[in-house]
């Protein structure tokens, strides 16, 4: 089976996903719990956790290790 043609308007979703992600971080800044991001952005936790494993990867969201909490990452700032 063949792979439907990418018209590069998942990719402009999903960058618009990821800047609607961002915005809410600054937003609840300077942290926030997965739950509350994910009911911020009217989106499913699982959606929005996998966007924030690639904004951390990229250094514009950064996590928390004691508590757990999101907030923006210093790559914005750079």
């Amino acid at each position: 089976m063949e792979k439907p043609r990418d018209t590069g308007k998942q990719k402009v979703r999903s960058a618009e996903v990821g800047t609607d992600i961002l915005k809410a971080l600054a937003e609840l800044s300077p942290a926030t719990s997965l739950s509350r991001l994910a009911d911020h952005v009217q989106m499913p936790a699982s959606k929005v956790h996998r966007y924030l494993q690639a904004l951390i990867a990229s250094g514009f969201a950064e996590q928390n290790a004691a508590t757990n909490h999101y907030g923006l990452g210093a790559k914005p700032c750079a």
